[in-house]
């Protein structure tokens, strides 16, 4: 790449140059790539220009959409820098303009103070050359509404009414205590929560359950009628959360109830549900959807904002190599005590871990034990270090449901 660019934010102006790279970049329409780029918030988007004209001029080489927000990892928010919507036009695609946006990207997010970034990958090549590792899952699960078996007792069972504006609060009051519970979940910012409600030219109605004033659980959902038989169709959940276990029973018993015509329940999950084992439902489709992607972008940041099982308590030696943020670069040291982290920089003195901040994510998130990365080749250290760093950072298997 011999042309200079430049990284900076874009206005107005540049949304028919950033809609024509999205609709080379996904096979859009420029209507709807417009209205996309609108709805997430000119201020979130930016873009590189060639030549040294600044943040104001110089033809367009690539674009991407920031997505402030936060992620769950054993019980406590991590901030986190959401990238989606990365393109280049097709005639400046092979020069190099992707690696070289996205790390002044990640810079960028390093000043601003985030700790962690995640996206969902077109290719995973270039967003590892820049730091980024596999960490999560998301899966689509197909449930056949019959199999669907489970039914709480009339006299026990909460009410179903249907959500209206006034209930946000408590939506997100009933998530956030959800989520908190697995390792992974967005803690949703206004682009997330507004798809769970609209996306991609779909309404969903939102149901909550409740018992008083008190929401124990709700559904987001929409039903997809199939093409050949009339009025069969899939309920397509964008949202379910609950906080009590009868709230999950009556939950089920609510998507049951729409067997008549109904086929499958169809979700965003982990390899597992909470609510799949609710049930004796065992001809299930579970399809892999995507490996969502994360960048440590902040290593204290990261390390000290992020959970751990209170009866986690040791100290591991981490000495990482960051080629994109030189910040992250140095020997670290990890002190856990009741759930809560210390992190500082300085030289060696005692058994370490060396490896990158890029496979540092997978042990972060416990898509992979220490072990296991080393066993890949992705870290080294003695045992005694690896049994260190696997006792601070176990945890349950990262999921979300949210794509964005």
């Amino acid at each position: 790449m011999s042309t200079p660019l430049n990284y900076g934010g874009v206005t107005e102006a540049d949304l028919p140059a950033l809609s024509r790279i999205m609709q080379h970049a996904f096979a859009g329409d420029a209507e709807s790539c417009t209205k996309w780029l609108v709805a997430a918030g000119i201020e979130h988007l930016r873009a590189v220009r060639s030549g040294n004209a600044g943040a104001v001029g110089g033809a367009i080489r690539g674009s991407l959409l920031r997505i402030p927000m936060g992620q769950f990892f054993a019980g406590r928010s991590v901030s986190m820098l959401g990238i989606a919507g990365v393109g280049v036009p097709p005639e400046a695609r092979g020069s190099g303009v992707a690696r070289a946006m996205m790390g002044d990207a990640l810079r960028e997010a390093h000043e601003d103070g985030f700790a962690l970034s995640a996206l969902y990958a077109s290719t995973q090549a270039l967003y590892r050359q820049v730091g980024y590792e596999q960490a999560g899952f998301q899966f689509r699960t197909r449930i056949p509404v019959r199999q669907i078996d489970v039914r709480p007792p009339a006299a026990k069972t909460p009410s179903v009414r249907p959500l209206t504006p006034d209930d946000e609060n408590d939506v997100r009051d009933c998530y956030r205590d959800f989520a908190t519970n697995f390792s992974g979940p967005l803690d949703r910012g206004p682009y997330v929560w507004r798809r769970t409600r609209e996306w991609r030219d779909k309404s969903y109605s939102g149901f909550g359950v409740s018992e008083g004033r008190s929401l124990e659980g709700y559904v987001f959902l929409a039903q997809e009628q199939g093409e050949n038989i009339y009025g069969k169709h899939d309920v397509l959940i964008s949202d379910i959360a609950f906080t009590t276990p009868r709230a999950a029973r009556r939950l089920l018993g609510f998507l049951a109830d729409f067997a008549t015509m109904g086929e499958s329940i169809v979700l965003q999950c982990g390899p597992l549900h909470p609510l799949i084992s609710l049930t004796n439902a065992i001809m299930l489709k579970i399809e892999k959807q995507e490996y969502w992607m994360l960048r440590i972008v902040n290593v204290p940041k990261a390390l000290e904002q992020r959970g751990y099982h209170p009866a986690a308590r040791g100290v591991v030696q981490l000495d990482l190599h960051d080629e994109t943020i030189p910040a992250n670069s140095g020997s670290w040291t990890l002190a856990v005590e009741r759930g809560q982290a210390t992190v500082k920089k300085e030289n060696q003195i005692r058994p370490t871990i060396r490896t990158t901040t890029q496979a540092l994510a997978p042990l972060y998130t416990g898509l992979y034990t220490a072990r296991q990365l080393r066993l890949m080749g992705w870290l080294e250290g003695d045992d005694a270090a690896i049994d260190a760093a696997d006792g601070l950072f176990m945890g349950t298997m990262p999921w979300m449901s949210d794509f964005f």
